[in-house]
């Protein structure tokens, strides 16, 4: 392992420590395995292995893109598909697949295993428990890198995706302008659980402390966005006079709209509106919100756009303030994710992270729900 190597270790331990571990598996392949060490004795598993690539090995992509044309931008998605002496992908997705459930099959409620393996590995697993037609659109996930997968009764859910942040932006990604889409403080409605969407909501005591952490551990940004409303407003404006950056508005960072379920919760929808909230939260059709709302498909395209504006006019690391339910329905827009599966991403936590990457080679999400502080 390289020095920079050792040195990514050495941040994810420090990262890590206090986190009680009940189970530590490894792939046996030595760059996995000197990684696990830094947490303890982990148990060897060749099912966390990478995808085997044949005579791919030590060879450049150039030279395999000359040599297999076939694959295109796509790569192993092409799932019949396998370099000579390797593996098929469908093989692979069942092993990874498999080695996962047979964690979670040994893991009790409330115990944390973790596991130790590749990022060819990671991308796979959490394409296949999302159930995404866009395995492209996940970038590989940094070295050292936290992705965290729930398992409850409900099944797997994607918490976290590539928390790289204890490497300080040491980290390996895909070239291309970084839209970071920031979910707003706590408000009022989020503490009592109402659906605001358009509305207007004050943070909370918590929530401004949340925007003042952010401001102290984030990054340094290019620019910054905004959604017109106040409470991303309020959120961004510590950032700013951190970082003595101006705040655009942007208004299509603004939240999906619940048209008539503005400010209810979900017991009093559900006693107001019986049938449409049947259809929408027990049938999963995705209709609009409120009758005159949004559906979840028509916010995500939304903000696909607005990202694809931010993007196109800015260049570097860019701070986009915006909403949960809307940051949730663009990642399920970019992924082909159906409404009826968008459980298996939660709404993003306040203050916390969703990296997106514009570049040449189309837009990929490099991470999902990462807060700069673990415990805002």
């Amino acid at each position: 392992m390289t020095e920079r190597g050792l040195d990514q270790v050495n941040r994810l331990a420090g990262r890590m420590e206090g986190v009680p571990i009940d189970l530590l598996i490894s792939s046996d392949l030595g760059r996995a395995a000197t990684t696990a060490s830094a947490f303890g004795q982990p148990e060897f598993s060749p099912e966390w292995r990478e995808f085997h690539i044949g005579d791919w090995e030590g060879r450049p992509s150039a030279d395999v893109k000359a040599r297999y044309p076939e694959l295109d931008d796509e790569g192993f998605g092409i799932k019949d598909f396998h370099p000579e002496g390797g593996e098929r992908f469908t093989d692979f997705l069942a092993r990874v697949e498999g080695a996962f459930l047979s964690v979670a099959e040994r893991i009790e409620d409330g115990q944390n295993a973790v596991v130790v393996t590749h990022g060819g590995v990671i991308q796979t697993l959490v394409a296949g428990i999302i159930g995404t037609g866009n395995q492209p659109a996940i970038a590989i996930p940094s070295n050292t890198s936290l992705t965290t997968i729930v398992v409850d009764g409900d099944g797997p859910q994607l918490h976290i995706y590539n928390d790289d942040l204890h490497l300080n932006g040491n980290a390996s990604r895909p070239d291309g302008t970084r839209v970071h889409l920031i979910r707003h403080g706590q408000t009022e409605a989020n503490r009592q659980h109402r659906w605001w969407g358009r509305g207007e909501t004050p943070l909370t005591e918590r929530g401004r402390v949340q925007a003042e952490t952010l401001a102290a551990t984030v990054r340094k940004f290019d620019a910054l966005v905004s959604s017109p409303l106040s409470r991303a407003l309020d959120t961004a404006r510590p950032v700013a006079e951190a970082q003595r950056l101006p705040v655009d508005v942007h208004d299509d960072l603004i939240e999906i709209s619940f048209g008539s379920w503005e400010g209810l919760t979900p017991a009093q929808i559900k006693e107001n509106d019986p049938v449409l909230f049947e259809r929408v939260f027990v049938r999963g059709i995705d209709d609009r919100k409120g009758t005159t709302g949004e559906s979840f498909a028509g916010a995500g395209e939304r903000l696909a756009g607005a990202v694809a504006d931010i993007a196109a006019s800015r260049d570097g690391h860019i701070g986009a303030f915006t909403h949960g339910g809307i940051t949730r329905a663009y990642v399920a827009d970019l992924l082909d994710l159906p409404f009826s599966r968008r459980s298996v991403l939660p709404v993003p936590r306040n203050t916390s992270l969703t990296e997106i990457i514009v570049g040449d080679g189309g837009t990929q999400i490099s991470s999902y729900n990462v807060l700069t502080s673990p415990g805002a």
